[in-house]
């Protein structure tokens, strides 16, 4: 009977060794698989970082890439006018890369109002300035924009820029802003981006998308200065709003009907133009607003590498001689 009870407890001892065996080999088991799924992940992110580093690399290279043709076609007197540069900026252009493309396209950043030049320096921070909003106001009224709510624009985007705290009428600051759900503030400083304009009181997403392609962003608050041989019928208001008060949409649209194959080539032959002939005033003010040649480009950039996707916007400028600087660089779709 004794050796019957040894036996027995033997058998259950070694029913529990085995199921403890077991329980282990199904611990390091669901470990192993774990640790080898990790390993994964982590393999999987670090190909995953190295790929949009690669895109982004490329990126950068389009940009240069860009850069440079600019620089090479204004050296070989290509420039400016007609016909290389012009067509080069309104062609989008795709390139192949081993397992990726990359997509880009430059445009003539001349033709547009800078928002920034909606003020103007004093004592060392940003003001109003009226005649800027006139013809902002003006402007966007040739473009069909009511009155009234282009006049409300220039008002809301001036106190969205200027130092002080004074909204003005029709306008918004901080204790507007700040009501909202997010709240936020009024950076009072130049805008760096053309999205901040969606941040603004009552512009809403048709409102944007009627004014956006008149408007742009620069680093300073100069005006934009035209190109007169780059300018399309359809940006005709933002030249008509500098020849005067008679001068209409059609009057310059008429004018760029009758600009040269090859552009024009003075601001007098500009102004001799049958359409405008001894219509115009000529002043300083007015050849500091019309040039043969734009200063400054916008590019954008799509590269897709293996499974990454990065996206470029970038500004560049052209100087007089011929130096090339990149003014502003984004990465995502901004808009």
């Amino acid at each position: 009977m004794c050796s019957t009870c040894k036996l027995s407890g033997r058998d259950d001892e070694d029913g529990t060794a085995l199921i403890t065996a077991l329980v282990m080999v199904a611990i390091m088991s669901v470990a192993a698989m774990a640790l080898l799924e990790s390993v994964r992940f982590s393999t999987r992110v670090s190909v995953n970082v190295a790929a949009r580093d690669q895109a982004r690399l490329y990126a950068i290279g389009a940009e240069q890439l860009a850069a440079g043709t600019i620089r090479d076609l204004r050296e070989k007197g290509e420039e400016d006018r007609f016909p290389a540069l012009d067509i080069w900026t309104r062609t989008p252009v795709e390139y192949p890369i081993p397992e990726g493309s990359i997509a880009g396209r430059v445009r003539d950043g001349a033709n547009c109002f800078n928002l920034n030049s909606l003020v103007v320096e004093a004592d060392g921070g940003y003001i109003a300035d009226a005649k800027a909003m006139r013809e902002f106001s003006r402007m966007l009224a040739l473009a069909d924009i009511p009155r009234n709510e282009a006049d409300q624009l220039g008002v809301v985007i001036a106190d969205w820029i200027d130092s002080d705290s004074r909204p003005g009428f029709g306008g918004a600051e901080d204790p507007f802003y700040t009501s909202q759900r997010p709240g936020y503030r009024t950076p009072g400083q130049l805008m760096a981006d053309m999205s901040e304009l969606k941040l603004m009181k009552d512009m809403d997403e048709q409102r944007y998308e009627r004014v956006r392609p008149f408007l742009c962003v620069r680093p300073t608050v100069e005006p934009s200065v035209l190109n007169i041989n780059t300018l399309q019928p359809w940006q005709a208001p933002l030249l008509a709003v500098h020849l005067g008060e008679d001068i209409g949409v059609d009057v310059v649209e008429r004018l760029l009907a009758e600009r040269p194959e090859f552009g024009f080539s003075s601001l007098e032959e500009v102004l001799a133009a049958p359409s405008i002939a001894g219509r115009v005033k000529v002043d300083s003010g007015l050849e500091s607003r019309i040039a043969l040649a734009s200063s400054y480009y916008d590019m954008n950039v799509t590269v897709r590498y293996r499974e990454a996707v990065i996206h470029l916007t970038a500004t560049l400028q052209i100087s007089a001689s011929g130096n090339i600087t990149t003014v502003s660089r984004h990465y995502g779709t901004l808009e």
